[in-house]
């Protein structure tokens, strides 16, 4: 299951460009915080990414009693939120996980959460998790490039070195979740799919659709 949670800080900053007509009680946290728990028990799935995870402490301690535990990336340059991956303990264990910081980079302040996890089931394969919220800017195609490359290149390495962790060479499966901010079958969407992009055919402005 993946969610951007529209952080609290951005929904109260651009209340009235984008949320106009919302009355204040549904844009409230805590109203959202308890739908958002409701639907993860309701459904109960085995590993949840959150994109605009900013109370990630509180989101921690309300998916604690059904069974969670999270790990968090936040984000660089004063940002509040993140990128989180939550897990249930019953169905994982965590081997290791990487805060990936696109400032390291050169690309903004945007974040990636990355998780190799093993499952209790013996003999069963480790499943990396890596959840990103890439950039916005719908004019910088050529940034939200740089960014998914930076993610998958450090969700490959990650299951790289856990091949044969659970004996012969199986590689881990992988899962690479989030806000992508790009259209369906976008250039952005078609590098994820084939791995490859000819940018010199490409207008950066209409990279992500």
């Amino acid at each position: 299951m993946s969610y951007n949670l529209l952080a609290d800080s951005h929904a109260w900053k651009y209340r009235n460009e984008l949320y106009r007509g919302i009355h204040d009680s549904i844009l409230s946290w805590r109203r959202r915080l308890r739908g958002i728990v409701q639907e993860v028990k309701a459904l109960r799935p085995d590993v949840l990414c959150l994109q605009e995870c900013e109370d990630f402490h509180g989101i921690a301690a309300a998916l604690a009693g059904c069974g969670y535990t999270g790990l968090h990336a936040p984000r660089a340059g004063g940002r509040t939120d993140g990128s989180s991956v939550f897990y249930r303990t019953s169905v994982f264990r965590c081997a290791a996980f990487e805060a990936v910081d696109f400032t390291d980079f050169d690309l903004r302040e945007n974040a990636a959460a990355v998780a190799c996890l093993v499952p209790s089931h013996p003999n069963a394969k480790p499943v990396v998790v890596g959840c990103v919220h890439l950039l916005f800017n719908p004019r910088r195609g050529d940034r939200k490039l740089g960014q998914l490359r930076v993610f998958v290149e450090r969700v490959e390495a990650m299951r790289d070195k856990y091949v044969g962790a659970v004996g012969g060479d199986a590689a881990p499966h992988a899962m690479l979740v989030g806000d992508f901010n790009a259209e369906p079958d976008s250039p952005l969407y078609r590098f994820i799919v084939d791995g490859t992009l000819d940018v010199s055919r490409v207008d950066r402005r209409d990279m992500s659709g």
